[in-house]
């Protein structure tokens, strides 16, 4: 973050206003023409920054137009826009954004579908897995599904990157149970992933399997496990561990936990933030 707060802080502070103007066929590698508005049309976008007068390192509002008609208004802190639209096999196009401002933390960081003259965000990357400081890293797309890469402190693992994907049923975008791809980094420089040891930090409660009536057990602290899976069932996200060839599911938390020093559930890892 330093980085960009360097190259932010080195532009005029004359220049309160930036605005960015692009096709939208411009921004999209998966698609040759993309109709946000669905008239049939490639649309034209552009983007109206605001830079916050009492800290001008920030921008504090943006400003979306398509076509010249305002669908976006918000006010929010940030330091840039990363944005790209998308095409879908299904031949529906959508906005992605991604707003950050410190510690990569965005208010607005999705798919955003232009609805009643609006853009409207449909899918929060912010709310995949339970933690903070979400960042974008990557958006790709196959057929109807959506792959998003992410980094984020996710409660009780810590500072990962994981891949997430979102498949277009019906009406809307449905995530996909897996997480691909899982690292996590730990106090080392290394990275924890599928198949590496890792020792509990603290006692954990765990599950047989998913089922809601599976049988729990409590995973002692100091135990050596080969970190799995991460998945999520229902309104819940669970990760794996292997331990002499049995598998259990721990959940998730949906806060900080404060009974491991480093607050996650390994000795290797840690939150940042």
């Amino acid at each position: 973050m330093n980085r960009i707060f360097r190259r932010i802080a080195a532009v005029s502070l004359a220049a309160m206003i930036s605005i960015s103007m692009f096709p939208v066929t411009a921004m999209a590698k998966t698609a040759k023409k993309v109709d946000l508005t669905g008239d049939g049309k490639a649309d034209t976008v552009k983007i109206i920054k605001t830079r916050d007068t009492s800290a001008p390192t920030f921008y504090s509002r943006l400003k979306i137009k398509i076509n010249g008609r305002t669908v976006f208004n918000k006010k929010t802190y940030y330091f840039y826009v990363k944005s790209q639209t998308i095409k879908l096999a299904n031949k529906k196009a959508f906005l992605v954004m991604y707003v950050p401002g410190e510690d990569d933390a965005a208010d607005y960081n999705g798919i955003f579908a232009y609805k009643k003259g609006k853009l409207t965000r449909i899918v929060d990357f912010n709310k995949c897995l339970p933690g903070y400081d979400v960042s974008l890293r990557k958006i790709t797309v196959s057929g109807n599904t959506v792959t998003a890469t992410l980094g984020q402190d996710t409660y009780g693992l810590g500072v990962c990157d994981y891949k997430t994907s979102f498949t277009w049923k019906n009406t809307k975008f449905v995530q996909n149970p897996a997480m691909t791809d899982f690292t996590i980094g730990t106090g080392d420089g290394a990275w924890v992933e599928k198949g590496s040891t890792v020792t509990l930090s603290t006692d954990a409660l765990a599950k047989t399997s998913l089922d809601s009536d599976a049988e729990t057990t409590t995973l002692i602290e100091g135990t050596e496990a080969e970190f799995d899976d991460v998945t999520i069932k229902g309104k819940n996200a669970y990760f794996s561990l292997v331990i002499d060839g049995t598998t259990y599911w721990i959940q998730i938390p949906k806060d900080y936990i404060s009974v491991s020093e480093n607050g996650t559930y390994f000795t290797e890892t840690f939150m940042a933030g």
